[in-house]
């Protein structure tokens, strides 16, 4: 009776290993598994999906027949046992990452039946495929431990893991030992009931010998975990001989009997005993071993030549090949690249060019060999023994050998290794002059960091590597990439730390201006600066974005906000605004206009935008600007038939405001008649614009606002029957405002208090009344403001713009009402829960507002 688990010995037969499309490879289980009957067809059937690399397929009709009811004890347990070798095997075979969970689902496997089935007669054999996958791992880890160049942690892990395997399989050959001993098999699962699927003598017998071959094999494998001088590891693998010995004298017919031989030969040269090695290994050839026992003998032949310096007998081994008929092995083949490596080195040293670059050739061959042929077990192997070459061989001159050992590296999770390979890949093909192959090395060492979240690192060389070669074609992508890590960088350590940001946006609009990617760097800087309240920088970025970049449009937008705030600032400290509004204005109807200075017959959204942005600075910063916007907006009326309604009502509300500010009453006059002539809807959205004005515009501009409004309002009243409830709602929201604004406070508040009742579930109407009774002084009109805001938070979703307005108005409530810690705690929770408190603008409000709080 024989459970292992995948080892250092695997033997190809025609291939098997290579990879067949997965259709085909379901039908060939399908077919091998209707070819056998009984019980043991399961094994076979799992062995030969296992052999093919289809682990999952193999997990899945594990589980399938696990699910079967009424399956025998007997079946139950080589199901739990072939699904944990398969998980195994898929976790042996699979990238570093994948490895943990896999290990982890084996083991609750086995585990799970254990609890489950403490009285199964088979128990012994799933404990001892729970201590293989335990082995299993040790081993793996303890392979690639040799293979990198910070090793600690995987020898760490190996011994962690072999110890576990050593106490679980000698637990487990003392009791199988008993078990034989007594002459009984495991006791009955029930008193007077002998169980049927019980072990004989002879598989408790076969069980006993494989436990003790698995011990020498784990205890093999921990020795090697010490160093060549210690005696941790002359102890561990000399009990590995003495376990091996009576295996290795079973008769040639046991299963066991050739790989102890091997095994024993193996322990002997890591115990540096050459001459006993090579002795067992004559006597193993007179023996007529079969053919994949004569490749493993050649595999370690070959390491007792490199072990004992003897590197032209281990090249002329090579000549004995490595195929007998159709037998294969991966050990051989893993042997013959240690050969390579060994004489490249040895090439490398006699300063031999010629021959260094021919065993470096070979040794990628064997590679590429290993790869077509052994699988991504021993496909790994061989890569990371060949990255590990490279990493420690500053001779090391083919490029796509370097390229595979840096590949190895990153797949094998060694990123420090592969950034170092990929360096080194980079500068040899810069010294060969290709330019475009020593940038995309350079690129993908980089985009490792960037993997990594290592933000300054990342940056550090995608920005240099863009900087050094600004003429390749993802140059500025690259520069693009360190920007963001810079960002992140930013804002892990504050806003203080902006510098290098800007920098970096600057640097790329310089290098490439007329780049895809310069309208991107353009909008993050206008996007910093006005973060930072510097319009000037922020305007002069925007404006910068070409109008073919996809950024233009938004950038427009910006830009007016810019002006308007840079404007509004200047006009409360009494600076003059007519020179930059006049300047401002000028610039976007400059967008409007062609070449031959006309306006366009037809009126682009961006143009229209255009035209409302400059008649608004006009009107608000330039004392006579009225008849140039008047002029502005009745051509982009004139020419957007087709636009859309919210841009129209409000391009109307400013011709009729423009006219009326130039005295052209009249024409007000007949553009509000033409508008209130017409459908009720038209002149509620002229209103609605002229309200959207309102909210932006100074107080002085507010108020002649709000007499334009209440007319408009007064030329709708004979037709009030005949609107809508929604529609008299807009009116009269719309005439609150204009109340409001035009100092009519008390009639203002009337009317608010009828709305609120009237719709209590509208938010702008409730915020609305909210601002208005906040804007009184009296202490009474104070806390009721302070009711209606708290009311507005519960009713808004949280983090939304009027809960935060809300929440700010609430402090500031308090403030006003001297409740200063009570102010400082609402913000301060606030900000907890929401670090970026609602945005820019209201970010500023409310740290202004805690910083009053604590002074």
């Amino acid at each position: 009776m024989r459970v292992n688990n995948s080892g250092e010995q695997r033997t190809n037969n025609g291939g098997l290993r290579r990879r067949f499309p997965c259709v085909a490879m379901l039908i060939l289980a399908l077919i091998t598994h209707s070819a056998f009957a009984g019980q043991s067809s399961d094994r076979r059937f799992l062995d030969g999906l296992r052999e093919r690399g289809l682990f999952r397929l193999a997990e899945r009709y594990c589980r399938d027949r696990l699910a079967e009811p009424d399956i025998p004890d007997s079946r139950r347990a080589e199901m739990v046992i072939g699904l944990a070798r398969s998980l195994a095997d898929r976790a042996v075979n699979s990238p570093p990452a994948d490895r943990p969970e896999l290990w982890r689902q084996a083991q609750e496997e086995v585990d799970q039946f254990v609890r489950r089935h403490p009285e199964n007669s088979r128990l012994p054999l799933v404990r001892l495929q729970a201590a293989l996958g335990l082995l299993a791992r040790g081993e793996l880890a303890r392979q690639e431990a040799r293979l990198v160049a910070d090793n600690r942690p995987l020898l760490d892990e190996a011994k962690e893991q072999l110890r576990a395997a050593i106490r679980q399989l000698q637990e487990l050959n003392e009791e199988v030992k008993a078990l034989l001993r007594a002459g009984t098999p495991p006791r009955a699962r029930a008193p007077g009931r002998v169980e049927p699927d019980r072990l004989t003598a002879h598989e408790l017998a076969s069980l006993a010998k494989n436990i003790q071959y698995q011990l020498a094999r784990a205890l093999r494998n921990q020795g090697r975990c010490y160093g060549s001088d210690s005696p941790d590891r002359a102890n561990s693998l000399t009990q590995a001989v003495q376990l091996l010995d009576p295996l290795a004298g079973l008769d040639s017919t046991d299963p066991l009997a050739w790989k102890s031989r091997i095994d024993q030969i193996v322990c002997y040269r890591l115990l540096a005993d050459y001459a006993t090695a090579a002795r067992k290994l004559d006597a193993l050839a007179r023996q007529e071993p079969p053919p994949a026992i004569v490749l493993r003998a050649r595999a370690e032949q070959i390491r007792l030549a490199l072990a004992n310096d003897r590197l032209a007998d281990a090249v002329d081994a090579l000549a004995l090949g490595n195929r007998i008929d159709r037998s294969t092995s991966a050990e051989l083949n893993f042997a013959w690249l240690e050969t390579c490596l060994a004489a490249w080195r040895a090439a490398a040293k006699a300063k031999d060019a010629q021959q260094t670059a021919g065993w470096e050739q070979k040794a990628g061959e064997m590679v590429r060999l290993i790869e077509q042929n052994d699988g991504p077990y021993w496909a790994r192997r061989a890569e990371m023994l060949l990255a590990g070459y490279v990493r420690m061989s500053p001779e090391a001159g083919d490029l796509d050998t370097l390229v595979r050992a840096a590949e190895s590296s990153y797949r094998s999770g060694r990123f420090d290794d592969a950034v170092a390979a990929y360096d080194r890949a980079r500068k040899l093909a810069a010294q060969r002059g290709d330019a475009a192959r020593a940038f995309e090395l350079g690129y993908v060492a980089a985009t490792i960091e960037h993997g990594r979240q290592r933000h300054q690192q990342a940056l550090e060389r995608y920005r240099q590597l863009a900087l050094a070669m600004p003429d390749q074609a993802k140059a500025p992508a690259s520069h693009l990439l360190a920007i963001r890590h810079a960002a992140a960088l930013a804002k892990q350590q504050g806003a203080g730390s902006l510098d290098q940001y800007t920098v970096l946006l600057r640097e790329h609009l310089k290098q490439w201006p007329g780049g895809t990617s310069a309208g991107w760097a353009g909008w993050r800087l206008g996007q910093l600066r006005q973060h930072q309240r510097d319009w000037q920088g922020a305007i002069a970025a925007y404006r910068g974005i070409a109008p073919a970049a996809p950024e233009f449009s938004k950038a427009v937008g910006a830009a007016a906000q810019c002006y308007s705030a840079w404007l509004t600032e200047r006009k409360a400290a009494g600076e003059s605004t007519e020179k930059i509004g006049t300047e401002a204005a000028d610039w976007f109807e400059s967008l409007i206009v062609g070449p031959d200075e006309r306006w366009p017959q037809q009126w682009s959204p961006l143009a229209q935008q255009a035209a409302v942005n400059s008649a608004k600075l006009r009107l608000d910063y330039t004392p006579a600007g009225y008849a140039r916007a008047a002029k502005i907006l009745s051509a982009a009326l004139a020419g957007s038939p087709n636009a859309l309604p919210e841009w129209k009502s409000t391009a109307e509300a400013l011709l009729v405001f423009s006219l009326a500010g130039e005295g052209r009453l009249g024409e007000a006059g007949r553009v509000l008649q033409r508008i209130s002539a017409g459908p009720p809807d038209k002149l509620l959205d002229m209103l609605d614009g002229l309200n959207r004005l309102a909210a932006d515009a100074q107080a002085e501009v507010r108020a002649e606002l709000a007499q334009l409004r209440l007319g408009a309002i007064e030329l709708l009243r004979p037709r009030v029957g005949r609107l809508s409830q929604s529609e008299r709602q807009r009116l009269d929201r719309v005439q609150a405002g204009a109340l409001a604004d035009a100092g009519r406070t008390d009639e203002a508040l009337q009317k608010y208090e009828s709305l609120s009742k009237a719709f209590p579930r509208d938010g702008r109407i409730q915020e609305a009344h909210a601002r208005l009774l906040s804007s009184r002084s009296d202490r009474a009109s104070i806390e009721s403001a302070l009711s209606k805001w708290r009311e507005v938070e519960k009713k808004s979703p949280s983090g939304s713009e009027r809960w935060f307005r809300a929440k700010y108005s609430v402090a500031s409530l308090h403030y006003r009402l001297g409740n200063r810690k009570q102010a400082a705690k609402i913000i301060t929770l606030v900000k907890l829960l929401h670090p970026e408190l609602g945005g820019p603008a209201m970010q500023r409000q409310f740290q202004d507002l805690l910083d009053r709080c604590r002074n």
